[in-house]
């Protein structure tokens, strides 16, 4: 699974027997789209813009596959902090 020096796309993977196209972005969605054509995936692996080629060859021009939206993120638990002990002398 490619993963892109990309601020717009973080990985990408390419199945070429069911033509579905998986997208991976910072904020943490996933998006798949089907009925890509190789030579979609191979621009999007040679683009210097992923998100440029995104744009203009890929948004919009595919069905897209309805995905949930990510979970949320975790509670972040505070910190048990225990006074600390006294040293003895």
């Amino acid at each position: 699974m490619p993963k892109f020096k990309s601020e717009a796309i973080k990985r990408g993977e390419y199945d070429a027997e069911t033509l579905r196209l998986t997208l991976w972005f910072p904020d943490r969605h996933t998006e798949i789209f089907e009925d890509v054509p190789q030579k979609i995936w191979d621009g999007l692996q040679s683009s210097r813009s992923k998100g440029g080629f995104f744009k203009l060859k890929i948004m919009g021009q595919f069905t897209q596959v309805p995905q949930p939206p990510p979970p949320p993120p975790a509670p972040v638990k505070p910190a048990n902090k225990k006074p600390a002990k006294r040293a003895r002398y």
